[in-house]
C-alpha cells in the first residue's frame, strides 16, 4: 500500500465515482480503478459498491474512510513541523544550571524571552552541580550548561557568560547574627566557614579571604552538603545577595567588606550542530551575558509547502525502523531490504523535505531535532493508518466497530468494568471492545493521539483538563486506607494508628508515574504522624501490591480497594489520614462516532454522570 492509494480512495468517496473521481485526479479512469483494487487486497477486503450513480462505501470501506479523513491534514502538519525543527524553530532543549546560577537575577528572563521569540521551542530545565555539567553534557542527557567556569575538555565549548559577586552570608535564620541587616566578616570569625569544592579559579581569592578575616574554615563536597549543614546550624557559607534561593530555615545577610567576583559560563558539546541549541544559546548570551542583539540562526520560519509529490510511507517506514534499531543494517534486515536500498530511501526522504534526519556515530544513528520531530509525528500517522485497516477488516467481518478502552489496572478498580462489558456484550454484540491497561498520563497522551477511544483515569490527574477532552467523575474514592499483606500481624484490626506503622517500610509508585498524588500522599501521611521511610519505588501498581502481599512493607489504598482488596492483602482505615480520590471517564471531546458514543453511555452507568460533551470539571 502507497500513499496515493489512501489519497485516491478518499477523493473517489468524496465524489462517489470513479469517473469523476479520475477527472479530478487528472489519471486515467483504468489506472485508478487498478490503484483502487491494490488498495482492496491490502485491506482484504472490497471498500466500494457499484449502483446506478456510481459507487458506494462498504462497510469496510466507511470505516477506513474515517480511520484516515485526516490523514493527509496530519501528514501535512507534521512535515512543516519537521521543517521548523530543521530550522532551529521547534523542539526541546535541555538547560542545566547549577545553584549558583539560579542565584542570578538576570536569568529568569530567558524562559519568557524564548517563549515570545520561539514559541514552539521547549525549554526544559535541569539542576545539575557545576561539577557534573561536564558529564552531562557528554552523556547528552542535556544540551546547554550554565554555572561557575571551570577546567573544560576538548570535548566541551565554554565561553563567558556574565559576573556575579560572592558578597553575602548564608546563616542559620535563628543564629544571633541574621538579626542584623549587613554583617562585617570579622563577626564571622567564630564561626566555620563551609567551603565548598569551587573551581581552581576561586580558591585563590577564597583563600586570601581566609586569611585576611583570620575565619575558621571546613572544607565541603558541594554547596548542597554547605546548606545542609548551615540548616543543622554548623557553619555558613558564601552567596550572592543577587536573588538568593534560601530555604525556609536559612537567612542570607550581605557582608559589607567581602566581594568575591565568579564568572558564570555557557557550555555546550564543541561538536554541537543543532539549530535548535544555537538559537536556544542565542538568546542566553543576549538575555543574560552581554545584550547583543539575537540574531536566529535561520531566519525565516519554512512555509506550508504541502507533502512531496514523491513521498510515501515507505520512506518514513525506512526512517522509523532504523531510529528503532539504531543501525542502517539492523533496519534494512528488519523491513527486507539491502543497506543501499534504505539508505536509498532515506537519502530520498531527506532531499524531499530538505532536512538532514540521521547523523552516524560510532554506535550507530541517531536523529537529528527535525528526524526526532518526524520519527515521533510520523510515527503517529503510521499508527493512525494501521487502526484504519484494521477497523476496516473488523468492519468486513460484520463487526459494525471497534473501541478502545484505556483503563487503570484492575487493581486500582476493583471491577468496575465487569458490569458495563456484560452489558456490551449483551445490549450490543456486534461491537469489539479491547482494553488496555495504563496509567492516568499514559491515558491522556493516547487518548489526545487517538491510540485510544475512551478513558477510565484518576480523577486527580494534572492534564486532564485539556481543552480537546470532556470528562465525568464516575466514583468518588478517596485514599483513606493501609494496604497490609494478609499476614502481616495488623492484618486483623478494624482500624489503625499512625503509631502502628512506625517500624515498617512504605513502598508507593514513583512520582514519575502517578504525579502530584504522590506529593499530596506524602503530606497527608505526614500531617497524620507518619514520616514514611521507603525501600523501593514501583513503576507497576501490580508489581506494588505483590511487595506488599510478600510482607515487605505497607502502602496506601482508596475506600473501593477496601471492600475489593487484591489477594493475599487486606485493606485497613488509617486513623486521620485522607487523600481526595476518585476515577473519571474522559474522551475525546469532539467524538462522532456512535460505536464509542454506545461504550460511554454503557460505562456512566457506574456512576451517576451523564455522558454530555462537556466537562463537569
Amino acid at each position: 500500500m502507497v500513499l496515493r492509494h489512501l489519497r485516491y480512495f478518499l477523493t473517489v468517496a468524496e465524489e462517489g465515482s470513479i469517473v469523476r473521481g479520475a477527472a479530478r485526479l487528472r489519471v486515467a479512469q483504468p489506472a485508478l480503478s487498478r490503484q483502487l483494487q491494490a488498495l482492496e487486497r491490502s485491506v482484504g477486503a472490497p471498500l466500494f459498491e457499484r449502483d446506478m450513480r456510481g459507487v458506494r462505501l462498504t462497510p469496510a470501506g466507511v470505516a477506513l474512510r474515517d480511520g484516515v479523513s485526516d490523514l493527509f491534514a496530519r501528514l501535512e502538519h507534521a512535515i512543516h513541523r519537521t521543517r521548523l525543527a530543521n530550522a532551529g524553530l521547534l523542539g526541546n532543549v535541555r538547560l542545566a544550571l547549577s545553584r549558583t546560577a539560579m542565584d542570578v537575577r538576570r536569568f529568569s528572563p530567558v524562559v519568557s524571552a524564548l517563549t515570545t521569540r520561539y514559541p514552539d521551542i521547549v525549554l526544559t530545565l535541569r539542576e545539575v552541580r557545576d561539577g557534573d555539567q561536564a558529564r552531562a553534557l557528554r552523556d547528552r542527557t542535556v544540551d546547554l550548561a550554565v554555572g561557575l567556569d571551570g577546567d573544560s575538555d576538548g570535548a566541551i565549548a565554554e565561553e563567558f557568560l556574565c559576573e556575579d559577586v560572592l558578597d553575602g552570608a548564608m546563616l542559620p535564620a535563628k543564629h544571633a547574627l541574621a538579626e542584623h541587616a549587613e554583617l562585617a566578616a570579622s563577626q564571622l570569625a567564630g564561626e566555620p566557614y563551609l567551603i565548598p569544592r569551587y573551581t581552581a579559579a576561586y580558591l585563590p581569592e577564597l583563600k586570601m579571604l581566609v586569611a585576611r578575616h583570620q575565619l575558621s574554615t571546613n572544607d565541603v563536597e558541594s554547596y548542597d552538603t554547605a546548606i545542609a549543614l548551615v540548616w543543622a546550624g554548623l557553619g555558613w557559607t558564601l552567596t550572592s545577595t543577587t536573588a538568593p534561593l534560601a530555604p525556609a530555615g536559612i537567612a542570607v545577610r550581605r557582608i559589607r567588606d567581602v566581594a568575591v567576583p565568579v564568572v558564570l559560563t555557557l557550555r555546550r558539546r564543541a561538536d554541537e550542530t543543532s539549530r535548535i541549541v544555537a538559537n536556544v544559546t542565542a538568546v542566553v548570551r543576549d538575555v543574560v551575558g552581554h545584550g547583543r542583539t539575537h540574531r536566529p540562526s535561520q531566519a525565516l520560519t519554512p512555509r506550508h509547502e504541502g507533502i512531496p509529490a514523491a513521498f510515501e510511507l515507505r520512506q518514513l517506514e525506512a526512517l522509523l525502523a532504523s531510529l528503532q534499531e539504531s543501525s542502517l543494517t539492523r533496519a534494512a534486515h528488519r523491513i527486507g531490504l539491502t543497506q543501499a536500498g534504505i539508505s536509498g530511501r532515506l537519502r530520498l526522504l531527506e532531499q524531499l523535505l530538505g532536512c538532514r534526519l540521521l547523523e552516524r556515530t560510532t554506535h550507530g544513528v541517531v536523529p537529528t531535532d527535525a528526524g526526532r520531530v518526524l520519527a515521533r509525528e510520523g510515527g503517529e500517522v503510521r499508527a493512525l493508518i494501521e487502526r484504519a485497516f484494521t477497523r476496516a477488516r473488523r468492519a468486513a467481518r460484520g463487526i459494525a466497530g471497534h473501541c478502545m478502552i484505556g483503563c487503570l489496572p484492575l487493581e486500582m478498580t476493583a471491577g468496575m468494568l465487569a458490569e458495563p462489558l456484560r452489558s456490551l456484550a449483551r445490549e450490543r454484540p456486534e461491537i469489539a471492545v479491547e482494553v488496555v491497561e495504563m496509567l492516568s498520563g499514559a491515558q491522556i497522551r493516547a487518548l489526545l493521539d487517538g491510540r485510544i477511544d475512551v478513558a477510565i483515569i484518576g480523577a486527580d490527574v494534572e492534564d486532564g483538563d485539556h481543552p480537546a477532552l470532556a470528562s465525568v467523575l464516575l466514583v468518588d474514592d478517596p485514599i483513606d486506607c493501609v494496604l497490609l499483606a494478609s499476614s502481616h500481624p495488623l492484618a486483623t484490626k478494624t482500624w489503625l494508628r499512625p503509631q502502628d506503622l512506625a517500624r515498617d517500610s512504605f513502598l508507593f509508585l514513583s512520582r514519575e508515574i502517578v504525579g502530584g498524588v504522590h506529593d499530596r500522599i506524602l503530606e497527608a501521611l505526614v500531617a497524620a504522624g507518619i514520616v514514611p521511610v521507603s525501600i523501593a519505588r514501583c513503576e507497576s501498581p501490580r508489581i506494588l501490591i505483590r511487595l506488599v502481599a510478600e510482607a515487605l512493607g505497607w502502602t496506601v489504598a482508596t475506600r473501593m480497594q477496601r471492600q475489593h482488596a487484591p489477594v493475599d492483602v487486606v485493606a485497613i482505615p488509617l486513623e486521620g489520614f485522607r487523600v481526595p480520590w476518585g476515577i473519571r471517564l474522559a474522551w475525546r471531546r469532539d467524538e462522532a462516532q456512535p460505536v464509542v458514543r454506545h461504550v460511554l453511555e454503557a460505562l456512566r452507568t457506574v456512576g451517576d454522570a451523564p455522558v454530555a460533551g462537556t466537562s463537569d470539571r
